[in-house]
């Protein structure tokens, strides 16, 4: 067991880590829920390139799932609207 200091790419230190060293397939460090605890963790997958961000502190919660939803009743009611101007009676002149 070794202690040290985790070096961000952000400039956030987490100094006296305690760590074992272990062989790990195609990766050079494995971190644990001790430091993802510590702030926002997310990641995500578009058009083939995998995406992680971190942050610490804390700012603010990401709900995917309240995204969509948002997302979806904006598309629902975009709907109504377009059918809506559809439905209006045309009055001949």
């Amino acid at each position: 067991m070794y202690l040290v200091n985790i070096y961000l790419p952000n400039k956030v230190v987490f100094p006296g880590v305690r760590v074992i060293d272990a062989k790990l397939l195609d990766t050079d460090i494995l971190i644990g829920m001790d430091i993802i605890s510590q702030g926002d963790l997310a990641i995500t997958h578009k058009k083939e390139n995998t995406w992680m961000t971190f942050q610490v502190p804390s700012s603010h919660s990401i709900d995917f799932v309240e995204e969509i939803g948002k997302e979806n009743e904006k598309i629902k009611a975009k709907r109504v609207r377009k059918n809506n101007r559809k439905k209006k009676p045309r009055y001949k002149r």
